[in-house]
């Protein structure tokens, strides 16, 4: 947690639940919400995010402003999250605050250099808690996880598209077309913003029977393991998801469609249609299993009873 700035990297369904979280967090410098400060840190300045917003969000009353200013990094590699999302399809994100502090994994990267350089009065390491605290609790106990794959099919149409353009802009020999899987992460998308609708209705109509909530759950905790690759990426099969890896030559970074980008490096435009295809599969499934827990949200309600 040393130095001022707040970063985040994580799955795409985790996404707004982050920025959910920073928005009820103070910074203490600023005194402003940590999402304030990492808007204006980040890229310049954003409208507020008050707490007021954020509990209508939580309770589907409104949706919570979007903040596309503010960056949610792709997950690669580097920290104990790595085995967890690329090898076993777990949601995963890497939170924290940083900054140009120059001991990291050094002979003076210790107690005493935090206390007295890194993060005096310990105030940052205060905030870091509240806002892992309070993410843990978020997702403890809400009755359906607060996994948002209205956003992860955004993110996996962009992700398509800027393909499409690197192909067509380095690789014209390729003939890779992308529309299929395009389609396919549309679907996807549409799938889940039906299922966030329901899930809107059904939290204003009544309760759903435990039996049921166990259902939904572990559908949406299945999604992200269907994103992974039965063989995993070509050369290196521990990697398994479809759109995430560490980038063989890029360290830490994230590669985002590795399969897919890594035999166009290569120049085996086979290889990367094949990829492709797989990508598309994956989607599938998901939407798949998207459509399970869509299903299940419309079995009957029990009413609450007054004082719920």
């Amino acid at each position: 947690v040393c130095g001022r700035q707040f970063g985040a990297a994580a799955v795409p369904s985790l996404s707004s639940l982050i920025r959910e979280v920073a928005s009820e967090v103070t910074d203490p410098v600023s005194g402003r919400s940590v999402l304030d400060a990492w808007s204006t840190e980040d890229r310049g300045t954003r409208p507020r995010v008050t707490q007021t917003a954020a509990r209508k969000f939580r309770h589907g009353q409104q949706p919570l402003p979007e903040a596309p200013e503010v960056q949610v990094r792709e997950l690669g590699s580097g920290s104990d999250y790595t085995a967890f999302l690329e090898h076993l399809g777990v949601p995963s994100l890497d939170i924290g605050f940083s900054g140009p502090y120059g001991v990291y994994h050094s002979r003076f990267d210790d107690f005493d250099w935090m206390q007295k350089f890194g993060d005096p009065s310990f105030r940052y390491s205060v905030a870091e808690a509240q806002i892992y605290g309070t993410l843990v609790m978020r997702l403890a106990d809400s009755d359906v996880l607060p996994l948002d794959y209205g956003q992860y099919g955004q993110a996996i149409q962009g992700y398509l598209r800027e393909l499409d353009v690197e192909t067509q802009r380095e690789h014209p020999g390729a003939r890779l077309r992308t529309g299929k899987a395009l389609r396919a992460a549309r679907q996807f998308t549409r799938v889940a913003g039906e299922f966030r609708v329901r899930l809107a209705q059904v939290e204003q109509g009544g309760d759903l029977d435990p039996e049921t909530l166990h259902q939904v759950n572990q559908d949406l905790l299945e999604v992200e393991r269907n994103f992974l690759l039965d063989k995993g990426l070509p050369r290196r099969p521990w990697f398994r998801h479809a759109f995430f890896a560490p980038g063989v030559y890029t360290g830490y970074a994230a590669a985002i469609l590795p399969g897919v980008r890594e035999a166009l490096d290569r120049n085996d435009f086979e290889s990367a249609r094949r990829q492709l295809d797989l990508v598309q599969a994956a989607i599938g499934r998901g939407t798949r299993t998207l459509s399970q827990a869509l299903e299940a949200l419309s079995k009957p309600t029990q009413p609450r009873t007054p004082g719920q």
